[in-house]
């Protein structure tokens, strides 16, 4: 047994609660070790200490207190009860904001008319450059946009 296996088990040595194989794997490694064999004296010394000190009584009135702790604990909450006031005010609240938004919305500024001038120039714009695509130019550089280099001619 190596020394991280020992003191993973130098509690349960102390207190006897192995196995009588792993005992002697103990023993074994702690005449080897003298580490393991430090930390076992040490362990051995503290848990004396501890067992030299008495366990503080609880107060008198400490099951009562527990018990009615646990029942307390364990009985399900009241359901809460909105009044019908608070319920109608939310209700209204949020029916209030709704309607202001949908106002905001819809009366927000709206685009200005497009003039009879600016739509025929749009819309001049639009054939002139699908005309040049369909010849294979580019309509915003006038550069040919296909080439017999691009088909491999």
């Amino acid at each position: 047994m190596n020394c991280k296996g020992v003191q993973q088990h130098l509690s349960a040595y102390l207190d006897r609660e192995l196995s009588g194989d792993v005992i002697l794997e103990v023993r074994a490694h702690l005449s080897e070790c003298a580490v393991c064999e430090a930390e076992e004296r040490e362990l051995r010394s503290l848990k004396q200490l501890l067992g030299g000190l008495e366990a503080p009584e609880p107060p008198a009135d400490f099951a009562q207190r527990l018990t009615a702790a646990v029942i307390r604990d364990r009985q399900p909450e009241a359901p809460r009860r909105r009044s019908l006031r608070a319920g109608f005010l939310t209700f209204a609240g949020v029916a209030a904001c709704s309607m202001a938004f949908t106002f905001l919305v819809l009366s927000g500024s709206r685009p200005a008319p497009v003039s009879a001038g600016a739509k025929q120039e749009d819309l001049a714009f639009e054939v002139q450059r699908d005309q040049a695509y369909a010849v294979g130019w580019d309509a915003t550089s006038g550069a040919p946009m296909f080439s017999s280099t691009n088909y491999g001619r």
